[in-house]
């Protein structure tokens, strides 16, 4: 929603899409090395796609329309 925002990353800050890139950049490290234990990479991994599906094709004007 807010794309331009600062987050702090471990009281670093960040602006957003730099922070999220680099979680969803981590997110597939540890999906690829079989590392991330008990939490689902791969969920966080195909969340993010869907969101910037969303964003392309909603927010850039070619409307999806509703369900």
């Amino acid at each position: 929603m807010f794309p331009t925002a600062t987050i702090n990353v471990m009281f670093i800050p960040v602006p957003a899409m730099v922070g999220i890139g680099g979680f969803v950049l981590y997110d597939i490290y540890r999906s690829y090395t079989g590392t991330s234990g008990r939490v689902d990479s791969a969920g966080h991994i195909g969340g993010a796609v869907a969101g910037l599906a969303y964003w392309y094709l909603k927010i850039r004007g070619r409307g999806i329309g509703r369900w």
